[in-house]
């Protein structure tokens, strides 16, 4: 049961930092494209 709630836990945490790459790099983009 621990095991189960670190491993959503950490896909959690990897989804979030995916998501926020994803957004950095559109803005980054967005901003070089000007």
């Amino acid at each position: 049961m621990h095991r189960h709630t670190l491993l959503l836990s950490f896909c959690a945490l990897l989804s979030a930092a995916a998501t926020g790459f994803l957004a950095t790099t559109a803005i980054r983009s967005r901003y070089t494209a000007r």
